[in-house]
């Protein structure tokens, strides 16, 4: 009897757990999906390359479905049962764009956007912004100096850094924690980075005056509750050798405390034969970052950063003969610097209903050299190479050209948001001081100074309409005023002519204030998680030619603007999404660690984007989503 129990227990046991099979298909795609886990409470398999399965259940128990880049699915066991497994696009929302006027997903966003996250610029190896900036589409920076000061968003941005080139008004903006730092990209560290955001195209309806043609925005870590110590060492050729370390720390209750510094020194590559140094394009930089949080409540918090950097470059970079051994000749070392002193307090307070408050107070001191050889040489080349005898002809063919900055920056903004709507307002306050020697103005000139001082205020205004379900508006305003005076003058030594002394005080009473707005409107559908269309105006203030010999006159000009454009014109970029090794989630990233070759950005400041996202998976690419 106790044996006919066991064998019916065992024929009963096996009618339960019969073979359960059936197929696993992409839902927008139809194409099975292999590899899938298939589970039970006691039994587990995965699907083959056909996306059939077979696997031990009771009918109408429950089996769980998941794979990387798809949601999990639980349904009840069938016979012949077709499960549909979902893309994982709400992954794209982990990754945050924190630059804007409010927090917002990456994958909603209507901005042409790059965004480099702390793992691929780990990755990356990269010390400094300038050795990332060619994985960016449609980002380059080109002048004369050691490291990037200004930057170009599809051919839009000032590259040179020589005086005399007009008032010190910037195209393309470039901040770092919220402290405004266009015009000095030298200060572009990368450890302890959290995310680099890159804006490209019109943004002054956001970020005002300095965003004609983009943003780069670049946001530290912030303190955190847990204790962290981290450091690392660099060794390597031309003398190169670094120390980065970091320590964040709880100091008492809701008061959290996180230091960060970098050192970074190297000879550079060049050696000057004459001096019979190598030494001579170093690179010796130190930067140090504090941020200190105060939390007293969930619902207010106090961000202060303190960043001090101190770059001691040199620069001897040019060579008459432009030989392919590295070799200069000039006669005297040019010097490539920047301290920047800085810092920025920000406070946030949330009210009832999600409505918030946020106070941003930013300050920055600046003091640049750039100097260089202007000959490139020294006497005895020019004389072997060229038979300049500076003996025989009573002057030496010889000079050096200098530019020393002084520039102090003080902003003060204030939003006032419910994630819905928001208003704001913008106080700035901007001075520089140049004195410049050399061959200044076309030779009229080879002493100058100049003075500028900004004043800019703006009152702004975002929006976001869910139209229904599936289109959403997104409308930003910017209405920008601004005040200038500009002092000169120029001093010829060579001819000892007569250039005048230029007193110039503008209030440019004439000029109307610059407007700046966006409207986007977004359409999301199953087959793609965002598609957008965005019409942008974008501006930029005016200031003072600082040429010598012009009249009062035609000295001052005005704003500049982006809009009435020829043709609206298609923009398609690629978004990349690469399986991670370890991580049960797909990493997204735009363009950021991607070459190129593989993306296609036009270069248009209003237009019409499509973006297209693919996915890399057992060697093939194809196309999950289409996505603003």
């Amino acid at each position: 009897m106790k044996h006919t129990f066991i064998l019916f227990s065992f024929f009963f046991i096996s009618y339960l757990f019969s073979q359960i099979n059936g197929t696993i298909l992409d839902e927008s795609t139809l194409l099975p999906i292999s590899n899938v886990n298939i589970s039970t409470n006691a039994y587990g398999t995965v699907s083959n390359d056909n996306g059939t399965f077979l696997i031990k259940a009771v009918e109408g128990s429950e089996i769980t479905f998941s794979h990387i880049g798809y949601e999990d699915k639980k349904e009840s066991a069938k016979n012949n049962m077709v499960v549909y497994l979902t893309k994982n696009v709400l992954k794209l929302n982990q990754i945050t764009v924190k630059s804007g006027l409010i927090n917002e997903s990456f994958s909603e966003s209507t901005n042409s956007l790059t965004i480099i996250q702390q793992n691929d610029i780990r990755d990356s190896g990269a010390d400094h912004l300038n050795e990332i900036v060619d994985r960016i589409s449609n980002l380059n920076w080109a002048g004369g100096t050691s490291r990037p000061r200004y930057f170009q968003i599809r051919g839009v941005g000032e590259r040179s850094q020589y005086f005399g080139e007009g008032s010190p008004n910037f195209s393309i903006g470039y901040a770092l924690d919220d402290i405004d730092l266009s015009g000095l990209g030298m200060l572009g560290q990368l450890f302890d980075l959290n995310q680099i955001e890159v804006f490209k195209g019109p943004q002054s309806s956001i970020f005002g005056s300095n965003a004609i043609g983009g943003l780069i925005s670049l946001k530290s870590n912030n303190p955190s509750n847990k204790k962290t110590y981290r450091y690392s060492l660099t060794v390597g050729n031309d003398g190169k050798k670094g120390v980065n370390g970091l320590v964040n720390f709880k100091i008492i209750q809701n008061l959290l405390l996180r230091i960060s510094s970098s050192y970074n020194y190297s000879n550079g590559f060049r050696k000057n034969n004459h001096l019979n140094v190598d030494n001579s394009n170093k690179k010796d930089e130190t930067f140090v970052r504090a941020k200190l949080l105060f939390t007293p409540s969930k619902h207010f918090s106090l961000l202060g950063t303190v960043i001090s950097s101190d770059f001691k470059n040199g620069y001897d970079v040019w060579a008459p003969d432009n030989n392919d051994r590295f070799l200069t000749y000039s006669d005297s070392e040019g010097e490539d610097s920047q301290n920047t002193n800085a810092g920025s307090l920000k406070l946030h307070y949330q009210f009832p209903n999600n409505f918030f408050i946020k106070a941003i107070s930013s300050f920055s001191a600046t003091k640049q050299v750039h100097s260089y050889d202007g000959d490139w040489a020294n006497d005895e080349y020019w004389l072997d190479q060229h038979g300049f005898d500076s003996n025989i002809e009573g002057w030496s063919y010889s000079f050096y050209d200098s530019n020393r900055r002084k520039r102090n920056n003080f902003s003060q903004e204030i939003r006032l948001s419910n994630q819905q709507y928001t208003f704001g307002g913008y106080f700035n306050k901007f001075n520089e001081k140049d004195k410049a020697q050399g061959y200044l103005f076309g030779g009229l000139a080879d002493e100058a100074e100049s003075e500028y001082e900004f004043q800019k205020v703006a009152v702004y205004f975002q929006s976001f309409f869910n139209l229904n379900e599936a289109v959403k508006l997104d409308f930003s305003l910017r209405l920008e005023d601004y005040f200038y005076e500009y002092k000169g003058r120029a001093i010829d030594n060579y001819y000892y002519t007569n250039i005048p002394t230029v007193n110039f005080v503008q209030g440019n009473k004439d000029r109307k204030p610059m407007l700046g707005y966006k409207i986007a409107f977004s359409y999301k559908h199953r087959f793609f998680k965002n598609l957008f269309i965005s019409y942008a105006r974008g501006y930029k203030a005016g200031g003072a030619n600082q040429e010598p010999f012009l009249d009062i006159v035609n000295r001052p000009y005005g704003p500049e603007f982006l809009d009435k454009p020829k043709h609206l014109r298609p923009e398609m970029s690629v978004v990349f999404c690469a399986k991670s090794g370890s991580s049960q989630a797909e990493r997204l990233t735009r363009v950021s660690s991607a070459n190129k070759s593989n993306v296609f950005d036009s270069v248009v400041t209003q237009h019409l984007r499509i973006q297209i996202v693919y996915v890399i998976k057992n060697g093939n690419m194809r196309p999950v989503l289409f996505q603003h």
